[in-house]
């Protein structure tokens, strides 16, 4: 049986990929609309989440689902390494957004500091690179699965339900 702990926990986990895939829909709302047709308030208020929002979602993964992956996978080869690179992926993304941060915040002041061209690939980059596990996981139907996660005993430990 899930426990309110967890299901408080998976609850937290559904949030933060519902706010990056909001994130991810209002980047490519801008990135459509460049050069010519940009909401900068849009802009400005992106540029003030998008940092918290990665970070959020980047502090959850690292207190919720490493330690869950560390039990459940820990007899699998390299697992450290693969956390640790996961660790060192979430620093790169922190920089990507204090990069998307500043680029948003130049557009929505009206005075960008590259091309539109660039803006876009910069926007498109971020949301397809950072969202496309969320997307696939939360946005896919065909994709949609529910998981049953085992303890050591065989005993489910939680499930996963398909429709976050």
């Amino acid at each position: 049986m899930t426990t309110p702990a967890t299901e408080e926990n998976l609850a937290l986990i559904a949030q933060n990929h519902s706010r990056q895939m909001a994130l991810c829909e209002d980047l490519e709302t801008i990135a459509d609309g460049l050069p010519g047709n940009v909401n900068h308030q849009l802009c400005l208020h992106l540029a003030r989440v998008v940092c918290p929002t990665i970070a959020a979602a980047q502090e959850v993964e690292e207190r919720l689902l490493f330690p869950v992956a560390r039990a459940l996978l820990a007899a699998l080869p390299d697992l450290d390494a693969t956390i640790e690179r996961l660790r060192w992926e979430h620093f790169e993304d922190m920089c990507f957004a204090e990069e998307l941060h500043d680029a948003l915040l130049s557009i929505g002041r009206g005075e960008p500091k590259m091309t539109a061209e660039a803006a876009g690939y910069m926007l498109r980059g971020f949301f397809e690179n950072g969202g496309a596990a969320i997307w696939v996981v939360r946005a896919d139907n065909a994709a949609a699965a529910s998981w049953e996660v085992l303890d050591a005993n065989d005993a489910r430990a939680f499930i996963i339900p398909a429709a976050w």
